[in-house]
Order: structure tokens, then C-alpha cells, then sequence
């Protein structure tokens, strides 16, 4: 086995799909994850919890449980203060001109709290040609910085 295919070996995890009480349908992926969906606002909301096959975790379920109880607080907090930092566009868009033009959101929530933050929170913008990914990285209910992707 070469140095390379050490590390990028396929995991030997195989795909299957779940009921769970909380998270409703999930199907895992060879990779080690859960995929499943989440109904907020009147929007399905792609969600993705590590840690497949094993069930989720206390962690995920609370965290599940924050996001659905505080959702509006955090797409409020996002359309105010996500890309305030930024520079106005040429074309005058506000943050919140931006936050609505996101589209396809996904949340994952890793197996534990081991990260700088606790969940993130992915979109793409339907304003950007390039069709990347922004990714942000949540700490409860507000935002504590973002990286685009692509």
C-alpha cells in the first residue's frame, strides 16, 4: 500500500437506511455519515449528522432540538449580521439581500463539540456565477464566521 492509499482508502462503512424516533428517515453513506430531512419555516432542509452506522448523539439530538425551538432567532440573526463585515457590493446589496438569496441549505451536526464551533449551516447564493458553497459555522444560535467552498 502506497503512502497516498493509506490515507484516501474507501471506508469500509456500508450504506443503509433508518427510522429513528427523532431525526425521522436517515440513510447513511460509505463515508460515515447520516443524511435526512428537516422541516423548518415551511422549507425542507437537508440535514447531515456524523457518526453513521452508530446512532446519533446526545449532542446531535440536542442540537437538533436547539436549531428547530430557536430557528427563527437564528435566520434573523443571520440576515443582520452574517455579511456585515463586508464591503456594499457595487450594486447596493444589503446583508440581508444576500442572506435571501441563499438557496439549498444543509445543517450538519458533528458527533460531539471537539470544533470552534458547534454546527454548520451550508447554502449557495443564487447572486453568485461561480455556484460555490458558503459554509457557517454556528455557536448556537449565532454565527461565528463563514468560508466559501469551491
Amino acid at each position: 500500500m502506497s503512502f497516498f492509499e493509506k490515507f484516501f482508502q474507501e471506508p469500509e462503512i456500508e450504506p443503509e437506511t433508518r427510522k429513528d424516533p427523532i431525526f425521522g428517515t436517515l440513510n447513511s453513506d460509505k463515508y460515515g455519515d447520516w443524511h435526512g430531512r428537516l422541516k423548518l419555516d415551511g422549507r425542507t432542509i437537508r440535514i447531515i449528522l456524523e457518526g453513521a452506522p452508530h446512532d446519533p448523539t446526545g449532542y446531535q439530538i440536542r442540537y437538533r432540538e436547539s436549531i428547530v425551538e430557536n430557528w427563527p432567532t437564528i435566520v434573523a440573526n443571520l440576515r443582520h449580521t452574517l455579511f456585515a463585515e463586508t464591503d456594499p457590493t457595487e450594486s447596493g446589496l444589503t446583508p440581508s439581500e444576500v442572506y435571501d438569496s441563499l438557496q439549498s441549505f444543509v445543517i450538519r451536526i458533528p458527533t460531539d463539540s471537539g470544533f470552534d464551533y458547534d454546527w454548520t449551516l451550508s447554502a449557495r447564493s443564487t447572486l453568485d456565477k461561480g455556484d460555490h458553497l458558503i459554509e457557517i459555522f454556528m455557536f448556537g444560535d449565532t454565527h461565528k464566521g463563514y468560508a466559501m467552498q469551491g
